[in-house]
């Protein structure tokens, strides 16, 4: 019976780490078998830790949530590889690594195919950030883009990935002044109307258009970073 146990024990810390990373505490304090159950690294990269995206702080060094992130993370649960590249990247980390880890996010999340396209083009790569924003393209050939301005998806993601970004307290240390680039400007940014011009519409940050989104959130990453 006890050995019936012990083989189904992983199977059920699954099922339960699917419903949250919470719901495996009774299995890592239920002693030596249910720990190991619960720190499975199948068990792991399946666990549910979206509530950790929402309140990305508790995923810095000095969190207690820390150590039990790490396993998530050599689990290489999605969730996890996606914050903690964002951590790197806004907190001064390896940018390299954090461009992988979002990589290896980006396959599963779409937050994480935005982020890397960001922090691809504040470290100078516009090509690579093209390329990863190419399953998006491919999954809506007309548009551009997910819908852009006040309320439209890729607007929802952006601010999304900003608020994590600044619950984790970004470095500020002006680390992609001297590496962000964009080529060619937009023409709806690069634009110059007289005085007499009767255009009522300039793009801007707080209101761009499917040709400059990226352009503008790029530099506001630039601005907190």
């Amino acid at each position: 019976m006890e050995n019936q146990i012990s083989y189904y024990l992983p199977f059920i810390a699954r099922a339960a780490g699917h419903g949250g990373f919470r719901n495996l505490y009774p299995f890592i304090f239920a002693g030596r078998e249910g720990r190991d159950a619960a720190y499975d690294p199948v068990v792991l990269k399946e666990t549910d830790i979206d509530e950790l995206l929402f309140t990305p702080a508790r995923i810095n060094e000095q969190s207690p949530y820390r150590q039990f992130f790490l396993k998530c993370l050599r689990a290489r649960n999605p969730s996890a590889l996606y914050i903690e590249g964002l951590r790197l990247g806004c907190q001064g980390g390896p940018i390299d690594r954090a461009i992988l880890l979002l990589d290896g996010a980006s396959r599963h999340l779409k937050y994480a195919i935005f982020a890397l396209a960001l922090f691809y083009i504040c470290s100078g790569n516009q090509a690579a950030s093209d390329r990863a924003l190419a399953p998006l393209c491919r999954s809506h050939p007309n548009q551009p883009l997910y819908t852009c301005g006040e309320g439209g998806e890729a607007e929802q993601i952006c601010n999304m990935i900003f608020m994590q970004i600044n619950s984790m307290v970004p470095a500020e240390t002006g680390r992609f002044v001297k590496t962000w680039s964009y080529k060619p400007i937009p023409e709806c940014v690069a634009r110059v109307c007289d005085d007499d011009c009767d255009c009522f519409f300039h793009c801007s940050m707080e209101l761009s258009c499917n040709k400059c989104f990226f352009y503008w959130k790029s530099m506001k990453l630039c601005e907190i970073c």
